[in-house]
């Protein structure tokens, strides 16, 4: 599963400005295909390898590093997308000789597509560029996860209350 996530990582990190909603779609589907064969399978591992009496703490400890890693992950490739947000507007309107007055809101769709041409192209571009950087920087991480995965022990699937196998 979390093959298949650096896969649609690494197809998602391919998508340009011009790209179709169904190359988008099917991309992503790829990626969600991948963490959907994951997560269940890695809940299952971790409540079959402790003693019943353990299996809610198990579960629950589970759910907080999904949770902690969620928000890791969110901080840190929201950190790499500002700054290559940033370097990108800085490289375009340069190359572009734009000359921006005042400030400019990026708030919405709606303001984005309210913003003359020639910064609307910058703005679309900036992002897509670094959308796509954060992808390719997320296709490692997956990576790991899977090697970290194939390193588990591996233990039989018990099928009542009794103790793990170990």
């Amino acid at each position: 599963g979390l093959l298949l996530v650096a896969a649609g990582l690494a197809l998602l990190s391919r998508l340009e400005v011009g790209s179709s909603e169904v190359a988008i779609g099917l991309d992503a589907a790829v990626v969600g295909t991948g963490f959907g064969m994951s997560m269940p399978i890695l809940l299952l591992a971790a409540q079959n390898a402790v003693e019943h009496r353990d299996m809610a703490v198990a579960t629950s400890g589970v759910g907080f590093f999904r949770s902690l890693g969620g928000a890791v992950g969110v901080a840190a490739f929201g950190a790499i997308l500002t700054n290559r947000v940033h370097d990108e507007m800085t490289r375009l309107l340069a190359a572009s000789r734009v000359k921006l007055t005042g400030t400019v809101d990026l708030g919405t769709p709606e303001a984005i597509r309210g913003l003359a041409p020639a910064v609307r192209h910058v703005v679309v571009h900036a992002f897509a560029d670094a959308m796509s950087t954060v992808f390719l920087v997320a296709v490692p991480t997956a990576l790991l996860g899977a090697v970290a995965v194939a390193c588990l022990r591996e233990l039989p699937l018990r099928t009542g209350a009794s103790s793990p196998s170990g």
